[in-house]
């Protein structure tokens, strides 16, 4: 076996584990689940804000929601204070 092999083998099975067992056994099974779901969430909200901040379709604010989710939220927040949502 060549060591390139080995190598994608190792990483494809720290990543990408075969067996929900592995996440049971190291305790990071509800962890991850839990991350999921905020990651998730978070970027859902700034994508629904921008959409509603701009009460239309625009590409700019669109792929900034997308690719820094987090980022987006706390500029609404700081600025335009979430586009009306906060009173």
């Amino acid at each position: 076996m060549s060591i390139p092999k080995k190598i994608l083998e190792t990483y494809s099975d720290i990543y990408f584990p075969k067996k929900k067992e592995h996440y049971e056994n190291t305790g990071n099974f509800l962890y991850d689940t839990v991350m999921y779901v905020v990651a998730w969430t978070i970027l859902g909200f700034a994508v629904y804000l921008s959409f509603k901040c701009e009460n239309k379709f625009d590409m700019t604010q669109f792929l900034l929601a997308l690719l820094f989710a987090p980022f987006y939220i706390i500029y609404h927040l700081a600025v335009t204070r979430l586009c009306g949502l906060m009173k």
